[in-house]
């Protein structure tokens, strides 16, 4: 996918940093949204964490495994909506 190391590192630390603030943004909402709402935000930012760890990090980190953070378990194909956090980051079940 990505051959250099230092755009590799990169590319982690801004990938795992969007991940964060996506994290972020479902806590924040949580006061102000009621139930299914923020729920249905809950599940739509899953997905596209999700998208983030098996389209972006899981191939960048078969490709250079010292990247990889520690705990981080590839994110299997996941029913939509279904979701679980792993160090922060929101990952499909």
């Amino acid at each position: 996918m990505v051959k250099s190391p230092h755009a590799a590192q990169r590319i982690s630390e801004l990938m795992l940093d969007i991940s964060a603030r996506i994290n972020e943004s479902v806590d924040l909402i949580k006061s102000d949204c009621p139930g299914e709402e923020h729920a249905a935000y809950q599940r739509a930012a899953a997905k596209a964490v999700a998208l983030l760890q098996q389209e972006i990090l899981n191939p960048l980190y078969a490709e250079h495994p010292e990247l990889r953070p520690k705990g981080w378990n590839p994110a299997p194909v996941a029913p939509v909506g279904e979701a679980r956090s792993l160090g922060g980051i929101i990952q499909p079940v």
